[in-house]
């Protein structure tokens, strides 16, 4: 990185009259004047590049023992313009990081990795990620709460791991939901698991497995949560029925009797995501995409319980909450003033929109949301969005976006932020290239620690030799 350290112009009046001394008074004013043009110039380009931005990821990724950076950069600048006149002092132009340093990303895994990957901190800070392996078709657990990353199976029964959410307790207890598709015996079972661990989760062996709901084909698009008693709350579809169904447990879940679950409804001909969050009061929202009969394009609902939720009755929906049709993917996350937070994916403009609302979620006037980024032309772009919020309450979105290269068939993994006026205008937000490497972001996760706001983000780098999951900060 260039850094413009200072200069100063000194008093030529007392030089004398000489032409000699006066010509060359003014050929070192103009050199100074261009080499701290030139300076400035190529230092702010470096300033503003992504500071996760990797231009030779091969050669500098870290091993998976590396230490990461736990705070995120936080990069100010003072003098924006460089004040250039006769007889006085140049103003330097100053850059402050005052967050921790600029990290790289880090291979976890290697190998045939889809695109279904979830990711949670718990207390302490350590991360935990839960992955379908596409090529063993097992569920897939990672975790660096040894100090150095971990990578096991939790199932390896059948055809199973699709479709995964993890979330912890408050004793950083491991809890999974996911979809098996087939049992060990190679027949269709196409159920919802269950997945758990209490200590120790860096062993396969201390791990358990049940089957919560093998009522039809459920347990697709499963998005799992735990609220203030650890009682656990997870959404997900019933395609028998084209329905949103919610199962909950209080206690004992690693037993199948200790689960309840209830078909909330939907409108239309089908579901294609759900997102579940608990608020403070430990009532539950989600949101989804559904598809309304007789039209293609998919609209975003929210329904949400207060109290005895295993009962249809107990549950309000509100429909098409989002100013955009065909929202095809979506995420949520709940800040500390109860506040709901959406990112969503839009196929047909291929835009990533950012939603919120504050109070009274139930009325569909409640919600705003804005276009955070959009390109027509990519294929990709926009897909697999996932939202975190920071202890401020402002939110960090991670998605696929543009490729570098200007490849449309291609992708990279995009990152924006926000920290005021989020709704106003896109140009309210900071949009980053976070890898730039072709193929990034073919699923992403971002959770954000609450104790110093540092950004960390997993997701999934398709190559030549397979598809993998990295690791950034």
């Amino acid at each position: 990185m260039w850094r413009l350290l200072g200069a100063s112009m000194y008093d030529t009046d007392n030089i004398g009259t000489s032409r000699v001394f006066g010509l060359k008074s003014m050929k070192s004013l103009l050199l100074a004047v261009l080499m701290v043009s030139m300076s400035l110039s190529v230092g702010l380009v470096e300033l503003n590049k992504a500071p996760w931005l990797v231009e030779d990821g091969e050669s500098e990724l870290g091993e998976a023992d590396t230490p990461m950076y736990t705070t995120a950069p936080s990069i100010t600048y003072s003098s924006s313009t460089l004040a250039l006149s006769n007889n006085t002092a140049m103003t330097p132009l100053t850059v402050t990081n005052s967050g921790g340093a600029l990290g790289i990303p880090m291979a976890i895994d290697s190998g045939s990795v889809n695109q279904y990957l979830s990711m949670v901190l718990d207390s302490d800070g350590y991360k935990h990620v839960s992955f379908y392996n596409a090529l063993e078709k097992d569920l897939y657990y990672s975790t660096d709460a040894s100090g150095a990353w971990v990578n096991l199976s939790v199932d390896t029964e059948g055809w199973v791991g699709s479709y995964e959410s993890i979330a912890v307790d408050s004793e950083d207890g491991v809890h999974i939901a996911y979809y098996g598709t087939k049992n060990d015996a190679g027949a269709f079972s196409k159920d919802l698991k269950y997945a758990t661990c209490a200590s120790s989760c860096g062993s396969s062996s201390s791990w358990s497995n049940i089957t919560i709901d093998a009522t039809g084909e459920v347990g697709l698009q499963t998005s799992i949560a735990v609220d203030s008693n650890d009682a656990l709350h997870i959404s997900y579809l019933d395609l028998t029925n084209d329905e949103l169904k919610y199962a909950t447990c209080a206690s004992s879940c690693g037993s199948a009797s200790s689960w309840s679950d209830v078909s909330i409804g939907g409108i239309g001909a089908g579901i294609m995501q759900t997102a579940i969050a608990i608020d403070s009061n430990d009532d539950v929202h989600i949101v989804y995409t559904d598809l309304p009969s007789g039209t293609s394009d998919y609209v975003v609902n929210y329904t949400t319980c207060s109290s005895s939720c295993s009962s249809t009755s107990s549950w309000t929906t509100t429909t098409d909450i989002h100013p955009d049709v065909d929202v095809r993917q979506l995420s949520i996350a709940i800040d500390s003033n109860d506040a709901l937070h959406i990112a969503t994916f839009a196929s047909n403009s291929r835009e990533v929109y950012y939603g919120r609302c504050a109070t009274l979620c139930t009325s569909s006037s409640s919600w705003s949301n804005v276009s955070v980024d959009s390109h027509t032309s990519a294929t990709f772009f926009g897909q697999n969005p996932s939202i975190s919020v920071d202890s401020n309450n402002n939110p960090h979105i991670v998605y696929r976006g543009i490729d570098p290269t200007g490849s449309t068939t291609n992708s990279a993994l995009a990152y924006a932020t926000c920290t005021s006026s989020c709704l106003f205008h896109s140009s309210s937000w900071l949009i980053l290239t976070a890898d730039g490497r072709g193929g990034a972001a073919w699923g992403t996760s971002i959770a954000v620690n609450q104790g110093n706001n540092s950004v960390h983000i997993v997701y999934v780098l398709s190559g030549m030799d397979g598809d993998d999951i990295y690791y950034l900060s």
